[in-house]
């Protein structure tokens, strides 16, 4: 199990698990995004462009599907759609961080 776990694949299905039990998803939802977004924000405010900064939020976040999302996102902002756009259409963003 510890090296399923540790497979892209067992890492994805443990993640998508873990998000579907419903006192622990808020949890992890909160704690990935506030990591996410003040990395993003100090990142920024430091001068690195938003591809970079989204790049390094991807190496940094430790969530699979919220990894994927950001990936989704940087390629979707690479394309120049707008960085709250692109973050909506991904669905697991809350309104208000967009």
């Amino acid at each position: 199990l510890k090296r399923y776990l540790k497979t892209k694949q067992g890492k994805l299905l443990y993640d998508t698990m873990l998000l579907k039990i419903p006192m622990i998803n808020n949890i992890i939802k909160i704690s990935v995004l506030v990591d996410s977004t003040r990395t993003l924000s100090i990142l920024i405010g430091s001068g690195v462009s938003i591809l970079d900064g989204l790049n390094i939020v991807i190496e940094t976040t430790s969530n699979s599907i919220f990894q994927d999302a950001f990936k989704s996102i940087t390629k979707q902002v690479e394309k120049g759609i707008s960085l709250g756009q692109a973050m909506t259409n991904e669905g697991i963003f809350p309104p208000i961080l967009v």
